[in-house]
């Protein structure tokens, strides 16, 4: 039997078909990203001014993530002066600071894991004003109490607002009408052809805007300088005067040469770069044609020695000429400056510096180098005038031209079995021996007046 469904039958289904095909299909949509929250507090109250140097705290504050930096912005009057991005909480900032109490306003917003940044940053705004800078003397760095016309100062200078604003350095002597200015670029300052008498100096700081700190000032006094020989001596003491006294005796008048006494600080390193500063700017050509160094110290500071080896080889490449006196030259040079400026051979420097030549305690026999090419008399030989207690040593061999020989013990009298121990290379002339220790002859005197004729600044007779 065939059944044929009515057309009635069919309308259900199709209404449920239709009803079906029709349904839309739901999507999953993620919630917007909440930006971050930002809060800021000053250390320091902020109803007062405070200095251009303030310390800043910050926080913030995400509820669907984290924060990882922050963007800070300063302004002065509305001026922005500074910017930047962190991702600390806590920062010291130096502003640049103007004149007179001026409002300054932090802003500061977080920023989170998805680059929200706050739309609302946190701000604390404060009157600020700026601070002068402060000034003073480098501890035990003051020179000695009389000086000659060249003398170095070392500062400590600071400023609340922060160091880098420190833009000038004031100073004014007792004999100038006017502050001096000049670019605060070093903590030192060298001061040149200081009019000799009982001098007074005095210094100021100031930073970019003028500000200036209170003054400090030092009074010494200042030796005139005279002549166109400086005489260095390391010691001071009886041998001040006897050094003088020979210096008399070779003809020499007091107003033709300066003494220039090396400080007893000098043994305490913290003083070297003063004297050194000193002495550089002390020795140029032009105001010195020639330098005698006399020594007479027995166990004398190779540290010292040798620090001041740095303005004398500066000095000799300038056209100076030197001439050396005393043990310390023999023992204590540095082997550069020996093998440079006198010549001698670099297979023996390292001998020369060991102590391996011949050499002991008591009284050589010193004679006069008779085949040396030099404009000293064959005549004038030394002998020691008192028993010598510090060891002498020698030069071995070398481009020097020879002046004085010593014998230390040796079994012969030949002139080739003694030890150089005055020697001169173009500009340098050296004596491994004190001056004041080999005068037994009476001599002493006229090497010093030899050397001055050599270097064109003996005025004697």
């Amino acid at each position: 039997m065939n059944i044929r469904p009515s057309a009635r039958s069919w309308v259900p289904l199709l209404v449920l078909l239709v009803g079906v095909s029709c349904t839309p299909k739901r999507t999953f949509q993620a919630p917007e990203n909440v930006p971050p929250e930002t809060f800021v507090f000053v250390r320091s109250p902020v109803t007062d001014t405070v200095p251009a140097r303030v310390v800043m705290h910050w926080y913030g504050n995400d509820p669907d993530g984290e924060v990882v930096a922050y963007r800070y912005s300063w302004w002065r009057d509305s001026v922005q002066v500074m910017a930047g991005t962190t991702r600390t909480t806590r920062d010291t900032f130096t502003l640049p600071v103007a004149g007179g109490v001026r409002l300054y306003t932090f802003k500061i917003q977080a920023v989170d894991d998805q680059g929200a940044v706050d739309p609302t940053p946190a701000t604390v705004s404060f009157p600020m004003v700026n601070s002068p800078p402060t000034i003073a003397f480098t501890y035990q760095s003051l020179p000695p109490d009389t000086t000659l016309n060249v003398v170095t100062f070392f500062f400590e200078l600071h400023d609340v607002d922060g160091d880098n604003t420190i833009t000038q350095l004031l100073y004014r002597l007792d004999t100038d009408t006017a502050w001096t200015v000049t670019a605060f670029d070093s903590t030192y300052l060298t001061l040149e052809n200081i009019p000799p008498g009982t001098r007074t100096v005095y210094f100021r700081a100031a930073d970019f805007t003028g500000a200036l700190s209170d003054s400090i000032s030092f009074t010494w006094t200042v030796r005139p300088v005279r002549g166109s020989l400086l005489v260095i001596l390391d010691h001071d003491g009886a041998n001040r005067t006897a050094w003088t006294d020979m210096m008399i005796q070779a003809g020499y008048d007091t107003t033709t040469f300066t003494f220039w006494y090396l400080p007893n600080e000098l043994t305490d390193p913290d003083r070297f770069p003063e004297v050194v500063r000193d002495i550089r700017a002390l020795l140029t050509p032009s105001r010195f044609r020639a330098v005698f160094w006399l020594s007479s110290a027995p166990n004398p500071s190779d540290v010292w020695l040798n620090h001041l080896l740095v303005p004398l080889q500066d000095y000799l490449q300038a056209g100076g000429q030197v001439f050396f006196s005393g043990p310390a030259f023999a023992q204590d040079v540095d082997t550069a400056f020996l093998q440079t400026y006198l010549g001698l051979a670099s297979t023996d420097t390292a001998n020369y510096k060991q102590d391996k030549l011949i050499s002991q305690y008591g009284e050589p026999r010193i004679a006069r180098d008779s085949a040396a090419s030099t404009s000293f008399p064959d005549t004038l030989t030394l002998s020691v005038g008192t028993p010598l207690v510090s060891r002498v040593d020698g030069f071995v061999q070398g481009t020097f031209s020879v002046l004085y020989r010593a014998r230390f013990g040796l079994s012969s009298n030949a002139l080739t079995d003694w030890i150089p121990v005055g020697v001169q290379k173009g500009q340098v002339v050296a004596l491994t021996l004190s001056l004041l220790d080999v005068n037994g002859n009476g001599q002493a005197p006229r090497v010093l007046t030899e050397v001055g004729r050599g270097f064109g600044v003996y005025t004697g007779p």
